[in-house]
């Protein structure tokens, strides 16, 4: 749940494999109700469709969705019932090369979003991932400064820092 009491759910809904455009439809509908202008939302659209992905193809196969809104800020958190991740903190903050079947959902994520938390264990795991509705995304700048004080950051994937 997002740290503001005040935070008013604005879409929730369990999804499976042939749920997931139901899961970007209720994300986009649940951005406009929360103000977000069509770049907000379509990155929060990412989000959702990204870590619901994740949910069906690594946590089980099921997923519930919950999207709140405060004002300023748009949450989305995803849910499963898997195994869990073996390292939560230390996965999406490197890309993938381009050969590798699969390990750019959560960096995606982690790159659009202006904040992300990952809990896991053996009951399933749970991210919740916010964006800041005014557009000032200070964690995008943080991670482009991570990244590019170790020399990662190249044109190709410059866009997705801004």
């Amino acid at each position: 749940m997002p740290p503001d009491h005040a935070a008013e759910l604005v879409a929730e809904r369990s999804f499976r494999l042939d749920g997931l455009a139901a899961v970007r439809e209720a994300t986009a509908a649940a951005a406009r109700t929360a103000g977000a202008g069509e770049e907000r939302a379509n990155a929060m659209v990412i989000i959702a469709n990204e870590l619901a992905t994740n949910a069906v193809m690594y946590g089980g196969g099921v997923g519930r969705l919950r999207v709140w809104r405060t004002p300023g800020q748009l949450f989305c958190e995803v849910s499963d019932a898997g195994v869990g991740m073996p390292d939560p903190f230390g996965v999406g903050w490197e890309l993938v090369g381009p050969d590798a079947p699969h390990g750019r959902g959560l960096w995606l994520v982690r790159r659009l979003a202006d904040g992300v938390e990952i809990h896991s264990g053996d009951a399933g795991t749970t991210v919740l991932a916010w964006l800041n509705l005014n557009g000032l995304s200070p964690s995008r700048d943080h991670h482009a400064g991570h990244a590019a004080s170790r020399g990662e950051m190249s044109a190709e994937t410059a866009w997705l820092t801004r």
